[in-house]
C-alpha cells in the first residue's frame, strides 16, 4: 500500500510538472508574452544600468503619484539582460525559471514538513492556475514577488517552529523584498506581519537584542537603494507616504481596493477543470 501510494505521488508530480511546461513553454517559444509600455520601459531602464553603467535607486512607478516600486526589480532583469545581450524572450524566460525553482523548493520543504499530500497540492496549485501561468512569462514586477512570498511563508514557519533569530532575519529580509517588489502590498503587509509576531512569538522575544538586530538587517537590504534615493532626493517618497496614510478616505480607499484584487486573484487561481482535476489526484494520493 505504501509503495502503491508512493508511486502514485511519483505519477502525480510528473504529470504537474509536465502540465507546468505545456502551459507556459508555448507563449515562451511562440514570442506571444505580453509586451507594452511597462516592459518597454522597464528593458530600456535595465540596458540603461548594464550597457550605459548608470545605476539608479529607484524602480517604476505605482498607481499613487508619488511613490515608486523598488530598484531590485530592475537589477533581476539585468542577469538575463547580461546573458542573452538584452532579448526579450530571455527577460521572460527568467521569469518562468524563477516560478519554476520557486514552485519546486517549495513543494519539496511542504513534502519534508507536511507530507506529499501537501506538495502536490500546492504544486498543482501552481500549475493550474490561468493567473500563475500568465504570470510565468508575464515581465512585470509584480511577479517578482512571487518567490519572496514563498520565502516569507518557509521563514515564518520556521520562526514559529524554532525561535531561531536566522529566521527574524530571513522573514524581513522576504517582506522588505516582497515591499520593493510591489510597494503599496508592502505598505499592507509589514504592520500585518508586526502584528502577527507579537501576537505569536511574542513583544519580548521580537524584541531581544539579537532578534531586533537580525531583524532590522534583514528588513534594511532590501531597502538600501530606496534609502539612498530619499536622502538624496530630500525624502520626496517619505513625505508622500505620510501624507496618504494619515488620510483616512484615501487609505480606505486603498485597502477596499486590495481586497477586492485579493478577490479576483483568489478567483482566478482555478478554472473550473482544474478544480476537478485537483480533486482526483487527492484522491488517487490518500487512497
Amino acid at each position: 500500500m505504501i509503495f502503491k501510494r508512493k508511486k502514485l505521488t511519483y505519477l502525480a508530480f510528473i504529470f504537474l510538472i509536465s502540465l507546468f511546461f505545456a502551459t507556459r513553454l508555448p507563449t515562451l517559444l511562440q514570442k506571444s508574452f505580453p509586451y507594452t509600455y511597462d516592459q518597454g520601459r522597464d528593458f530600456l531602464k535595465v540596458e540603461e544600468i548594464v550597457r550605459y553603467k548608470n545605476p539608479t535607486f529607484i524602480g517604476p512607478t505605482t498607481g499613487i503619484m508619488g511613490l515608486y516600486h523598488g530598484a531590485w526589480w530592475y537589477y533581476y532583469l539585468a542577469i538575463p539582460y547580461i546573458l542573452t545581450d538584452g532579448s526579450p524572450t530571455a527577460f521572460a524566460a527568467w521569469v518562468f525559471l524563477t516560478q519554476l525553482i520557486s514552485t519546486l523548493a517549495f513543494a519539496y520543504f511542504l513534502k519534508k514538513e507536511f507530507g506529499n499530500l501537501a506538495a502536490v497540492t500546492f504544486f498543482a496549485l501552481v500549475a493550474f492556475s490561468p493567473y500563475f501561468a500568465n504570470m510565468s512569462s508575464f515581465v512585470i514586477n509584480s511577479g517578482f514577488t512571487f518567490p519572496f512570498i514563498l520565502l516569507l511563508l518557509y521563514s515564518l514557519y520556521n520562526l514559529f517552529k524554532t525561535k531561531r533569530t536566522k529566521f527574524y532575519f530571513l522573514t524581513f529580509l522576504s517582506a522588505g523584498f516582497i515591499w520593493e517588489a510591489e510597494y503599496a502590498f508592502g505598505v499592507f503587509l509589514l504592520p500585518s506581519l508586526a502584528l502577527t509576531l507579537v501576537l505569536i512569538v511574542k513583544l519580548k522575544a521580537l524584541l531581544k537584542k539579537k532578534n531586533l538586530i537580525f531583524s532590522f538587517f534583514g528588513l534594511l537590504i532590501p531597502l538600501l537603494p530606496r534609502i539612498a534615493f530619499e536622502i538624496k532626493n530630500n525624502f520626496i517618497q517619505t513625505k508622500t507616504l505620510l501624507n496618504f496614510l494619515f488620510k483616512p478616505k484615501l487609505l480606505f480607499i486603498s485597502f477596499k481596493e486590495k481586497l477586492f484584487q485579493f478577490k479576483d486573484f483568489y478567483l482566478s487561481i482555478f478554472p473550473d477543470i482544474g478544480k476537478i482535476i485537483l480533486g482526483l489526484i487527492f484522491l488517487f494520493t490518500t487512497a
